[in-house]
Order: structure tokens, then sequence, then C-alpha cells
């Protein structure tokens, strides 16, 4: 009688081939999704921090019953003439000069450098918070994907100082990206 040899401990080049192939095609079914997903992150998330810049500075302006400004900035030291994408400041206006410029005495609360491939737009420069809560600067913020792949998302100031996510299409009227 012959002895009997061990089953083979390796896989046949047939066998990788096809499971090669397996996972060409959910690799080639899941890729555009993803891109898309990664994409919308990438245009969230500088809102996301923007929206928590805004309520931390309502908040230090009822904390320290003083103007909080949160201003575009390109060198994240003064204000600058209104490009969100390069960044934003927050700091507390001290002097009360109208419109808030940041002085070198003046406490800086908060610097966010925005995301490559991100444009920021706002229709307005600044937005000043008060400590009684009083009618502060309203407006919008539009963030939009710089290759176009997904649609853009908007941030609202209400006059109260409070910002929210709006989705697109809804009363703030059409969002076009810069």
């Amino acid at each position: 009688m012959l002895p009997m040899r061990p089953p083979p401990a390796g896989v046949t080049l047939l066998e990788l081939l096809v499971v090669l192939a397996v996972v060409s095609v959910v690799a080639a079914i899941g890729a555009p999704p993803l891109d898309r997903w990664l994409a919308r992150h990438r245009v969230t998330a500088p809102l996301q921090a923007l929206h928590t810049d805004l309520h931390r500075a309502r908040h230090e302006a009822v904390m320290r019953n003083r103007v909080v400004v949160v201003c575009a900035s390109d060198d994240a030291q003064a204000c600058s003439g209104g490009d969100w994408s390069a960044g934003w400041i927050s700091f507390v206006n001290s002097d009360g000069d109208q419109p808030a410029e940041r002085d070198a005495a003046e406490p800086l609360l908060s610097v966010h450098q925005a995301a490559p491939n991100v444009r920021l737009a706002s229709n307005r420069a600044r937005y000043a918070f008060r400590g009684d809560l009083r009618r502060a600067t309203n407006g919008r913020v539009v963030s939009c994907d710089a290759a176009g792949r997904v649609t853009p998302r908007v941030l609202v100031v209400s006059f109260t100082g409070r910002a929210r996510f709006a989705p697109a299409g809804t009363s703030t009227g059409p969002l076009t990206c810069p």
C-alpha cells in the first residue's frame, strides 16, 4: 500500500486570480461613492469648525460682556478682506472700533486655517457678537468643493448670533460658489 500524501498547504494560481478579480470588482463599485463621501466631508468639516467658533464667540461675548468678533484672516493675526477660504480668527474687540480690527493688545481667542480644495464664501467680512445678546451680525457662509463634486453646504447666522446649518435649496436663496 502507498502512503497518503497530505493535501497542499497553499492556494492555486487560479484561486488567487479569482479572488483578485472579485476584489477588483468590489473596489471599482465602491470607489466613486467613497470619493463623494470624502468630498462631502471636506466641504462640511470647515463649516463645522466655523460653527463651533461662532458658538464659542457668542458664549465669550456674554461671559466677558464685550464684543467678540469672528473674521476672515489671511495671516492668523488680523482681519483680512473677506476670503474665508484662507482661515479665520476670533478676538475680543476691547476698543470697540467699527469696523472691528484686531489690535495687538486685544486677546486672540481662536485661530483656524481652512482646508485645501474647499472654498468658503460669506456675505460678511466679519461677525460681531455682543454681550447683551441683542442684535449681532447676520449672514451666511457657503462651503464648496473646489472640483464641484458635491453640492454646496451653507451655515446661516441669525440676527441673535445663532448659527445653524441649512439644507441646500431652502429659504437661504441660491448657493453660489466662488
